[in-house]
């Protein structure tokens, strides 16, 4: 049975995830079919891993990747190592609290592979300590950027027959990225939190891209030759910092913006 005929089996996701808990996490509480879905849902055709990954956010990381691996391959889950090697850091990333290794040096070498991996030559990297332009035109910013690579990872998953394992992995991403801002941003007021739109938008994606990853010919005819992009993007969230991108594309003079929150200055590289 592969991946295609896996998925669309009544059951058959709900069959694997648990198999997959009892081996790795005996005792947690599997969510039942019943009651749980609206009614207008088929639950036979539903997956339920977007709940999961949010329950085992709770346990380690190395516990996350373990269950990942083994429960993505059981259902033949192209690039399953990497997807897994993602989705069980989600939980962790120390949403704007800049860490030890966030200095200037780091970061624009992530900011320029980001923009080498677009096809973009490397700009000036600017740091600041708040948003400096208004949330409605850094959400435009977002929009702008992520269109065309949004594109091509359509057009690539209905080349590879994978539309459905794509929908799972955005719905995994997108609930596991969600629920690790929700937990791990107490410290910041909800105004402040104007950037989680885009963090949301570049894990679901990069995990997409993850998904199809394998499928390089096909991403080289869209024009993206260089490998995930948001790869680049997702460390500089690791790092405890917010990618804000190129404020005004249309100037000469093109700068790429850095938010380093909570007032602190980028730290000085080690020597």
């Amino acid at each position: 049975m592969n991946s295609a005929e896996r998925l669309s089996k009544p059951g058959e996701r709900q069959r694997i995830a648990k198999e997959s808990l009892d081996l790795h996490f005996s005792g947690i509480s599997f969510p039942e079919k019943t009651n749980k879905w609206p009614k207008s849902k088929d639950p036979g055709k539903y997956t339920c891993l977007p709940e999961i990954a949010v329950k085992l956010q709770a346990y380690p990381a190395e516990a996350q990747k373990d269950f990942w691996t083994d429960c993505l391959w059981r259902l033949q889950f192209p690039n399953s190592d990497q997807l897994a090697q993602i989705i069980s850091q989600i939980g962790s990333v120390k949403w704007a609290v800049p860490q030890a290794d966030a200095n200037e040096k780091n970061l624009t070498y992530l900011v320029n592979e980001y923009l080498s991996r677009l096809n973009k030559p490397p700009v000036p990297v600017v740091f600041q300590s708040d948003l400096g332009i208004k949330p409605g035109k850094w959400e435009h910013m977002i929009r702008t950027v992520y269109s065309k690579v949004a594109n091509a990872i359509d057009t690539v998953a209905k080349i590879s027959n994978r539309v459905e394992e794509k929908r799972i992995i955005r719905e995994i991403a997108h609930d596991s990225t969600f629920n690790s801002i929700v937990q791990n941003t107490r410290h910041i007021s909800n105004d402040e939190i104007f950037w989680e739109t885009g963090a949301i938008r570049t894990f679901t994606d990069g995990c997409t891209w993850t998904l199809l990853e394998d499928r390089k010919d096909l991403f080289a005819k869209k024009g993206f030759q260089s490998g995930n992009p948001f790869i680049p993007l997702m460390e500089i969230y690791k790092l405890g910092c917010i990618p804000m991108g190129i404020e005004n594309s249309e100037s000469e003079d093109l700068e790429y913006r850095i938010l380093v929150p909570a007032n602190r200055d980028v730290a000085t590289p080690q020597s």
